[in-house]
């Protein structure tokens, strides 16, 4: 087993109810199991080192924050435009558009934003939704809600799975 250990957040304990109960004990399973036997498990923010000291407070010396950041001289974001037009063009994406990049499960809020997206829409109806990632779990209200704003076309999702399933 690894000495170190980076868990993003207890998602898990904090929003349970969005987690079907198989990976909600698989979670803390995991969870507990990297407290007892890693040295060092290092956190992305001073709030989730707060949640794991108050849910697990034998960690809290084992605890590090070490905050996301961007580094430029490893990411490049000059992207020839031959390929953003490549990927325009494999999606059909001709319009203004709206990005969301992420898993696709309840604690990422994706129905509040295609919510949000449905206003918008109607004081800027040429504007579309991408929606590029994996499935996470119950993703289903998701696609369900795309459904009954009518929005069917105007969501794209990239995944050729989920854009079936949005189309059915």
């Amino acid at each position: 087993m690894p000495e170190v250990c980076s868990i993003m957040d207890l998602g898990y304990l904090e929003f349970s109810e969005q987690f079907r109960k198989k990976y909600f004990g698989s979670c803390h399973g995991g969870v507990l199991s990297v407290f007892l036997y890693q040295k060092r498990s290092l956190r992305i923010s001073n709030s989730t080192k707060a949640d794991i000291v108050r849910h697990y407070p034998f960690a809290k010396n084992k605890i590090y924050v070490t905050h996301l950041a961007y580094d430029n001289t490893k990411f490049n974001v000059s992207i020839p435009e031959k390929d953003v037009r490549r990927v325009m063009e494999k999606y059909s994406i001709v319009d203004d558009y709206v990005l969301y990049l992420g898993t696709l499960k309840p604690s990422k809020n994706i129905d509040g934003l295609i919510e949000a997206f449905a206003h918008v829409n109607h004081k800027k109806p040429g504007i579309r939704l991408v929606v590029a990632g994996k499935k996470g779990w119950m993703f289903e209200s998701i696609f369900k809600k795309v459904k009954e704003l009518g929005l069917t076309e105007k969501v794209l999702f990239t995944d050729l799975f989920q854009k079936k399933i949005s189309q059915d």
